[in-house]
C-alpha cells in the first residue's frame, strides 16, 4: 500500500518559528511603550515640580511668610510648608525618582517673604534613565531644570 502525503499543511517546525516570530513582534512594543510611559511620567514629574516651586515661590512672596520646600526621601514625596502654618501642599514622587545635594542640601530651599530663594545652589534629581540638576540662581528665586 502506498503512502499518502499530505502537503495542504504546515509542519510543526514551520509553526513554531511562525509563532516565535509572533511572539517577538508583539513584546517589541510593548516594551517600548512601557520606556515612553515611564518618561512621560519623569516629564509629568518634572513639569509639575517645576510648577510647585513656582507656587511656594508666590505663596512666600504674597502672604509675606517664609516658606519652605522640602524633599523627603523616606516617603518619595515633597511639601510645600509655610514657615507658620500647616504644609500648603504635598505630593508624591514617581519610583525611581532620587533628589541628591550638590550644592545645596535638599532641605535648604527656603523663599524669604519677599520671594527670594535664601540659598543658591545646584540639586540633582536621578531618574531611571537620566540625571538632571534643579540650580536655584542668586537673586530673585529664578531657578531652572536641565538633564545633565
Amino acid at each position: 500500500m502506498a503512502a499518502v502525503l499530505n502537503e495542504k499543511g504546515h509542519t510543526m517546525v514551520e509553526m513554531l518559528i511562525v509563532l516565535g516570530m509572533l511572539v517577538i513582534f508583539t513584546a517589541w512594543p510593548i516594551h517600548s511603550l512601557y520606556t515612553f510611559y515611564q518618561e512621560k511620567e519623569i516629564q509629568r514629574f518634572l513639569y509639575t515640580l517645576e510648577e510647585d516651586l513656582l507656587f511656594a515661590q508666590q505663596y512666600a512672596y504674597s502672604h509675606e511668610e517664609v516658606t519652605h520646600f522640602l524633599f523627603d526621601s523616606n516617603s518619595q514625596s515633597y511639601h510645600i510648608k509655610p514657615f507658620h502654618s500647616p504644609a500648603a501642599a504635598s505630593k508624591k514622587m514617581p519610583p525611581g525618582v532620587y533628589i541628591e545635594s550638590a550644592s545645596l542640601k535638599e532641605s535648604d530651599i527656603v523663599f524669604t517673604a519677599a520671594g527670594n530663594i535664601r540659598r543658591p545652589g545646584t540639586l540633582t534629581i536621578d531618574t531611571p534613565n537620566r540625571r538632571y540638576k534643579l540650580v536655584f540662581l542668586l537673586g530673585s528665586g529664578r531657578f531652572y531644570i536641565e538633564p545633565i
